[in-house]
C-alpha cells in the first residue's frame, strides 16, 4: 500500500474545463467532484494523477459525469499494484444505454451500463488518494470489454 504523500511523488488534478492543479489535497478533490456538471460539455470529467519525482506517470483515477450518474476508471502502471495493468472501471448496474459518450480529448469512451452516485465517486477518489489502489468495496472490471 502506498501513502498519498509518499516521498518522491506528487499528485496532479486536471479538469476538462482546462484547470490543472499540482497542490492537491482531499478537500480539493472532493470540491472537484462536486464541481462537475453533466450538462456542460466542457465540464464533465476530472482526472487525479500520481507522478514520480521524475514526472513518470504512476497511475490515475478519473471520473466522468452524465445525467444518469458517474463512471470511475483507474489505471495503474506496471509494478505499482498487484492487479492486472490497464484500465479498470467501477460501477453499479443501472438501466442499459450510453452512460458517458466521449470527452473532447477522447479519454472517456465507455458505453457499458454502469453508473455510480456522487458519494460513491468521492469514496473511490478518497481511497485512491490515501492508498493508491482501487477501492475494495467496488467490483472492478477491465474497460477493454467496452471496445469488443
Amino acid at each position: 500500500m502506498k501513502d498519498a504523500m509518499e516521498p518522491g511523488s506528487y499528485w496532479s488534478l486536471e479538469f476538462e474545463r482546462g484547470d490543472a492543479v499540482s497542490q492537491v489535497d482531499l478537500p480539493l478533490i472532493i470540491a472537484g467532484i462536486q464541481s462537475l456538471n453533466p450538462y456542460d460539455e466542457k465540464n464533465g470529467w476530472m482526472t487525479l494523477s500520481k507522478y514520480s519525482i521524475e514526472r513518470k506517470l504512476l497511475g490515475f483515477t478519473q471520473t466522468g459525469a452524465s445525467p444518469e450518474g458517474y463512471i470511475v476508471e483507474v489505471q495503474l502502471k506496471d509494478g505499482v499494484c498487484p492487479i492486472d495493468i490497464g484500465f479498470w472501471k467501477a460501477g453499479r448496474m443501472e438501466r442499459s444505454g450510453s452512460i458517458i459518450s466521449q470527452s473532447s480529448d477522447g479519454r472517456f469512451q465507455t458505453f457499458a451500463n454502469e453508473a455510480i452516485q456522487p458519494d460513491e465517486v468521492k469514496a473511490i477518489f478518497r481511497h485512491f488518494y490515501l492508498h493508491f489502489e482501487p477501492h475494495p468495496d467496488f467490483t472492478w472490471r477491465s474497460i477493454q470489454e467496452d471496445f469488443e
